[in-house]
């Protein structure tokens, strides 16, 4: 068995070129082709090759579940109606079917000839929000309808004692008192977070406030003090006072201490 001579190998590998598309080799590496193995361009195109092919997969898919059209609607109709601008008939030529032209994606919009960046934009756009049921602009009660999920098992039924009893069970199970646990809450006992926690407020939260005494003064000295139109020295205050219809009131019955009645002026407090 003979075996070629290492010259005759190194010429061998000079001639040789391994590529992975149909371009023209470039003039440096025609002049200086690589001796080994490019590993690292290698796997460049076989990355390339796979994500075009996911990609074609991915076009077929939206192509046979494309979404059909409004009725009487056409390609140029959809171009009009989104008041895509001069070229429309040039763009709408481009597309054998509704189906080919709805199930485009942002990438292939980018091959799309003779069109600005804004018209571009707004075509994918478009196709989006027709593709999720946004566009064209549906009736308030149809837009309802469409997306007004599942509702909860106990929704909009009235409140009973046993209700009561689990609602008290759980608030202190997640402890009402730390962060915002009403969500979870409102998934135990299959109601909408807001009627979960106005109910906790009803007949928990307002009988312990009613309970409860507080006294407030207000006096005239916690008005800013105006420097000008345009700046405050003090800033204003805002006070919350409970109503009597949530909380009882009593008559005023304040004091001021004997050591600090020399100090009061009428006119302030």
């Amino acid at each position: 068995m003979q075996c070629a001579k290492p010259g005759a190998l190194r010429c061998l590998a000079r001639v040789s070129k391994r590529c992975f598309c149909d371009d023209a080799a470039p003039k440096w590496a025609a002049r200086y082709p690589p001796r080994f193995f490019d590993f690292k361009a290698f796997r460049e195109s076989l990355k390339t090759k796979k994500s075009s092919l996911e990609e074609a997969e991915a076009r077929e898919i939206r192509r046979e579940y494309a979404k059909p059209p409004p009725q009487g609607w056409t390609v140029i109709d959809f171009l009009q109606k989104m008041d895509f601008g001069d070229g429309a008939e040039e763009v709408a030529a481009l597309f054998e079917t509704w189906e080919d032209f709805i199930s485009m994606s942002g990438r292939d919009a980018l091959r799309i000839p003779n069109i600005t960046h804004k018209q571009r934009g707004r075509l994918s756009r478009h196709i989006r929000l027709f593709n999720h049921g946004m566009w064209p602009r549906l009736r308030d009660d149809v837009f309802a309808e469409r997306f007004k999920g599942k509702p909860l098992e106990n929704e909009g039924k009235p409140w009973t004692s046993g209700d009561d009893e689990n609602l008290i069970k759980l608030a202190e199970k997640y402890d009402v008192n730390f962060g915002d646990p009403w969500i979870y809450i409102s998934w135990e006992m299959q109601r909408r977070e807001t009627d979960v926690r106005d109910r906790y407020m009803r007949i928990v939260e307002m009988p312990r406030e009613r309970l409860t005494r507080c006294e407030l003064g207000i006096t005239k000295s916690s008005r800013p003090l105006l420097m000008n139109r345009k700046f405050r020295m003090i800033p204003t205050d805002l006070y919350i006072v409970p109503s009597e219809r949530n909380f009882e009131l009593i008559e005023a019955q304040f004091q001021l201490p004997e050591a600090f009645e020399k100090y009061r002026q009428a006119d302030i407090f």
